[in-house]
């Protein structure tokens, strides 16, 4: 404690030095500014002053105690992280993002509660039996938990921040964000995607060997169709889902499948697909979507999606959604940004991110969503 005091004093008493040295110094070329400019206006005082706060700054910077040196660089503002964690987990045009946002219905920092309405009132044309029956409404509740997300700690040693040329801070908060928000989208497209037979469309094109969904899979898939996303369309519209915002979300096999089909180059489509960049924008009433995987399925009678976390098996078949923006969810929790600076243990600054975040399908019979599956071929 008395030599950070004696280092408080050397401190304020350079930087009042400094200042002094530069008044006096602003005062002399003052003077000789105004004998060979008698009509200007005088700046040296100006000059002095600004010239002392700015040495001060620099000084404080130079002679400070390393424990309050640098503060603003390496300490975390909560709020300013927690931004910058929603904006990296969903990005403006990005999959995750198409659905509707349930987040203003989080209690208690874990379970959505979805109020789901009840039957209908039936409609009598020209009614003549009188007194009308009354009934009673009965709506009921759909509820899911947050699931919670954490990065492992990551430790920047004291000597890193010294000595590298780069911001590693900056670097393990962009590797982290890209981590969560990988993990985050491979659930919530398991999640939203499709579990009734009635809503699933398997794939009819030829057998293709180039398509399988993982290192594990062997064996051939039929490629996807012009034919298979109508098959699709066709379900949601008899669902009577709004066309306005309909999402297809693709891996890039199916993408590579459809942009080979030679009817996507023909006049009529031309508009719809980008050779240039390699993308396909709309098909059918959908805005096409790409990752590198979707949803992965088993190969029973019915396919069955499995959890990303699961084993790859050989028979695995991947798998596309297509949906309506307001049959789909997902609701954000908590974000929480964990520091430790200046660790004696690990000698630097240690670092990991927390979010809980959860989604699902919004009606509890599934329609509105319909995925497209691989068919093992021959």
């Amino acid at each position: 404690m008395k030599q950070r005091g004696l280092n408080r004093l050397r401190l304020f008493t350079l930087i009042a030095l400094m200042a002094v040295s530069s008044i006096l110094v602003g005062g002399l070329l003052s003077g000789l500014y105004a004998s060979a400019h008698p009509d200007m206006t005088d700046p040296g005082l100006v000059w002095g002053v600004t010239s002392a706060l700015i040495f001060g700054v620099q000084l404080a910077e130079r002679f400070a105690p390393s424990e309050h040196r640098n503060v603003h660089a390496y300490a975390i503002t909560r709020e300013w992280w927690v931004d910058y964690i929603m904006d990296a987990l969903f990005p403006k045009n990005s999959f995750m993002d198409r659905c509707y946002n349930e987040s203003d219905y989080v209690i208690g920092g874990k379970t959505v509660h979805l109020p789901q309405a009840g039957s209908h009132p039936a409609v009598v044309k020209n009614r003549s039996s009188f007194p009308a029956t009354a009934a009673e409404r009965t709506d009921t509740e759909v509820t899911y938990d947050l699931d919670e997300y954490s990065t492992d700690p990551i430790r920047i040693r004291n000597a890193e921040q010294a000595e590298l040329s780069y911001d590693k801070t900056a670097s393990v908060m962009m590797t982290s964000m890209e981590q969560l928000r990988t993990r985050v989208a491979d659930d919530l497209a398991w999640k939203w995607a499709a579990s009734a037979a009635a809503n699933i469309v398997r794939t009819t094109g030829a057998d293709s060997a180039l398509n399988l969904p993982n290192a594990t899979a062997t064996g051939t898939r039929k490629i996807l169709t012009l034919a298979d996303v109508r098959a699709a369309r066709k379900i949601l519209n008899k669902q009577d889902v709004a066309y306005e915002g309909r999402v297809l979300v693709l891996d890039s096999n199916m993408l590579d499948e459809l942009m080979s089909d030679s009817a996507l180059l023909t006049r009529d489509n031309a508009q719809e697909v980008d050779l240039r960049a390699g993308t396909l924008v709309r098909l059918y009433g959908f805005d096409v979507m790409e990752r590198s995987r979707v949803v992965t399925y088993t190969n029973a009678g019915t396919p069955v999606k499995k959890d990303p976390a699961a084993a790859e098996a050989a028979t695995d078949n991947g798998g596309a959604i297509a949906y309506g923006p307001t049959y789909v969810a997902r609701a954000l929790g908590d974000i929480e940004v964990f520091e430790d600076l200046k660790n004696p243990l690990h000698y630097g600054d240690v670092y990991s991110f927390l979010v809980r975040c959860g989604g699902r399908q919004r009606r509890g019979d599934g329609k509105g969503v319909v995925s497209i599956v691989q068919t093992a071929g021959a």
